[in-house]
């Protein structure tokens, strides 16, 4: 495995590592900030809510598209 392999499998961990902390903190602010425990369920169904829509999408084009082009 060379550089630049290694190098795209570190970014994408990192990447996801991100979007999970992610993913925990906004709803655990909203709930700092606000004290509700409903409106940090919104502020969860809202930040995952372009993933429940965008991942049926993405599953027919990762099936019908070559994968180097849509990792480009």
């Amino acid at each position: 495995m060379g550089f630049r392999d290694s190098a795209f499998y570190v970014s994408q961990f990192l990447s996801r590592l991100a979007d999970q902390i992610l993913l925990f903190l906004v709803p655990l602010i909203v709930f700092q900030i606000t004290g509700s425990v409903g409106w940090s369920g919104v502020a969860f169904f809202i930040e995952t809510l372009p993933r429940f829509v965008a991942f049926p999408i993405a599953g027919i084009l990762a099936d019908r598209l070559p994968a180097y082009r849509l990792i480009r």
